[in-house]
């Protein structure tokens, strides 16, 4: 099994229940145990299909926007390109990408912007988080925790969520963004007059909750390089989008494959401070040979209380949930498929005929987005 190659492409698909999902990527390396113990445990790390953006790059774009050379790198690399209509998008006379990876640089540009980078399969999402949340409420995971003294014979449904911690607070020292008010500032090098925007993570939106944690601190931008006003206001802006989602929670639940980062889940039953919508940080989905199939979830919110109703959401989630039926008319399913097999396929240009021959650059077998998954996608 070591002979294993980095690079060969992988397929997984699992279900629950009427939900399934596919997750399609590449060997990243092989791990194997040797001991005195009868049982010989050996691992194999994957990577997503966002493996082929590792590649580390030397290159210029000229008068392009951002988001504009996300799509040409997805188009090139052949992934289908999903992005937003983001107002007041600053287009750069150049954009260097310079000792960085495709991935690392679109991952810290997005950032400028307030928006993340998201490979599901062969698709790349280019969105704000809120955008990704809208994309999946419709069609919501729903975690339900019943109180412990109320019997399982006594409830007409399976207990979905066994574990949940919240951290509540207006200022969590943590790994995420701090919620604090993002100033910038410059000065023109044509007027020299200076120039300054700010904004708050509390007056975004599209908030989950009616009633968001307050912002105790300003928090100076001095690592970005601002040239005028809008491109001040922007880098502002996006700061302050990804210190939208502040409290965190960790849970433990029922595996549900269209539990994925950056959308949205359902929590039921652990308080009215805590009940509503959470985007999900990080999923771990784990599967036992015994048939057992749960999810660890790192979630987060911009608030406690009460959710914010909007046109993509209902104030409380249907116990049943409900079809998103963009996706269903899409992947004509009833089903919110959130990789379909169909919308990737391997291109590979000669056969493997001998096992010493797999691997990435040996015989260059690649996952790639179908013509009809790019053509939905840049509708």
């Amino acid at each position: 099994m070591l002979s294993i190659k980095t690079g060969i492409p992988i397929q997984f698909e699992w279900s629950q229940g009427r939900q399934s999902n596919t997750w399609i990527g590449y060997v990243s390396f092989v791990s194997k145990e040797n001991s005195s113990q009868r049982s010989q445990p050996m691992t194999i790390k994957c990577v997503g299909a966002s493996f082929a953006l590792k590649q580390s790059v030397q290159r210029v774009f000229r008068n392009k926007t951002i988001q504009d050379v996300a799509r040409i790198i997805a188009t090139e690399n052949n992934f289908s390109f999903v992005g937003d209509s983001i107002p007041n998008l600053v287009r750069y006379e150049q954009l260097v990408i310079s000792g960085e990876s495709y991935w690392e640089w679109l991952q810290s540009k997005a950032a400028y912007i307030g928006c993340v980078v998201y490979v599901s399969g062969t698709r790349m999402f280019f969105k704000k988080f809120t955008s990704l949340i809208n994309l999946g409420s419709t069609n919501v995971p729903i975690l339900q925790m019943w109180d412990n003294a109320i019997p399982a014979t006594a409830v007409g449904s399976d207990r979905t969520l066994s574990y949940f911690k919240i951290f509540s607070g207006e200022y969590i020292e943590s790994d995420l963004e701090p919620r604090s008010q993002k100033i910038t500032g410059g000065v023109d090098p044509l007027t020299g007059r200076a120039f300054y925007a700010k904004a708050t993570p509390k007056k975004t939106k599209d908030a989950l909750r009616q009633t968001t944690a307050d912002v105790l601190f300003d928090d100076p931008i001095t690592n970005r390089v601002v040239h005028g006003s809008l491109m001040a206001k922007s880098v502002a802006e996006g700061a302050a989008f990804l210190a939208q989602f502040s409290v965190p929670a960790k849970a433990i639940g029922q595996g549900d494959p269209r539990i994925r980062p950056y959308f949205p889940v359902y929590i039921d039953g652990t308080g009215d401070d805590s009940d509503g919508y959470w985007m999900v940080d990080e999923a771990i989905h784990e599967f036992h040979i015994s048939g057992e199939y749960r999810v660890k979830l790192r979630l987060l919110t911009d608030g406690i209380g009460t959710n914010k109703r909007s046109v993509y959401r209902q104030a409380t989630a249907n116990i049943a949930g409900t079809v998103n039926l963009t996706e269903a008319l899409i992947n004509k399913t009833p089903q919110l498929a959130t990789s379909p097999a169909k919308s990737s396929k391997l291109a590979t240009k000669a056969p493997i005929i001998k096992q010493g021959n797999q691997g990435y650059v040996r015989t260059p077998t690649k996952w790639k987005a179908t013509a009809t998954s790019k053509a939905i996608d840049a509708q």
